[in-house]
């Protein structure tokens, strides 16, 4: 069992809105840690957050982001997977662009955990 940490989620919010039908996925940077050692900072994208979190809630998310953290504290294979994501329909809110550079995604700042 691990103990984890997110204390950054932020992407680049500061590029226009692409045109419609098309819709922004900026890349999320993550920092955390595992068992309180630093996992870096790590891009997760935009999508699969609000895709883990319409699904799952918070427990989504953090069963995401769990072996996206323990990847890169573990040296060599097996690598730890990302659950599946599920591939039904669902409508996930739009990035904020166009603005801040700095624009926080408040769904991936779940609190501290054990899995």
């Amino acid at each position: 069992m691990h103990s984890y940490t997110i204390d950054v989620a932020a992407y680049d919010g500061s590029y226009p809105a692409p045109t419609p039908p098309l819709q922004a996925d900026p890349l999320v940077w993550i920092h955390g840690t595992v068992d309180g050692q630093s996992a870096g900072y790590l891009p997760v994208f935009w999508s699969a957050i609000q895709r883990a979190f319409a699904f799952g809630g918070m427990a989504g998310v953090q069963a995401l982001l769990a072996p996206v953290l323990l990847s890169c504290i573990i040296i060599g294979p097996p690598y730890p997977q990302p659950p599946a994501l599920p591939s039904t329909q669902i409508s996930i809110p739009a990035p904020v662009t166009g603005g801040s550079k700095s624009v926080v995604c408040a769904q991936a700042l779940v609190p501290a955990w054990q899995a």
